[in-house]
């Protein structure tokens, strides 16, 4: 399992308090992203807002692609979150 090694490879970086089981706060380093942890630098906000526009206003089918692990799931997620009620979303778990 690729993506196990590679979780377990990076969660050896992080200081042990940070990923503690027995804390109340959320933890930010989970298979499925939380929107708490959302980072609008690196363009990620503006990409987040023209989504947002392009649906808004109708402007097509809009496709998110990307390098694993560049936030594309982080940036659905938000996006869902941001839309009015009168937009339905959808989730495709396996598009192929």
């Amino acid at each position: 399992m690729v993506c196990g090694t590679i979780i377990q490879h990076f969660i050896r970086f992080i200081p042990k308090r940070c990923i503690s089981t027995t804390s109340a706060k959320p933890v930010p380093f989970k298979i499925t992203p939380n929107t708490e942890f959302f980072y609008t630098g690196g363009n990620r906000g503006a990409i987040l807002e023209a989504l947002l526009y392009a649906i808004i206003h109708g402007e097509g089918i809009v496709k998110v692609s990307g390098e694993i692990g560049s936030g594309k799931t982080m940036l659905c997620r938000m996006l869902e979150s941001m839309l009015p009620d009168n937009v339905e979303a959808i989730y495709l778990a396996t598009p192929a």
